[in-house]
């Protein structure tokens, strides 16, 4: 993971906190997949939330 862009304008700030939001919110749907395991439709949820999370933290650390 990447730290956030040291000084970044308006749009990356956005970008960026949008990116910490998803990550939070999947974080709350695995704990929440956790809890009706072995249900595989809500691990598939988690899974995403995690591939959302990723690609929002690579959108993050490569705004300029």
């Amino acid at each position: 993971m990447c730290e956030t862009p040291p000084h970044p304008g308006e749009t990356c700030q956005a970008v960026c906190d949008l990116g910490e939001h998803i990550c939070k919110n999947s974080d709350q749907i695995c704990e929440i997949a956790a809890e009706l395991a072995p249900d595989t439709w809500s691990a598939g949820k988690c899974q995403d939330g995690k591939t959302a999370c990723e690609a929002a933290r690579k959108r993050c650390c490569g705004c300029s």
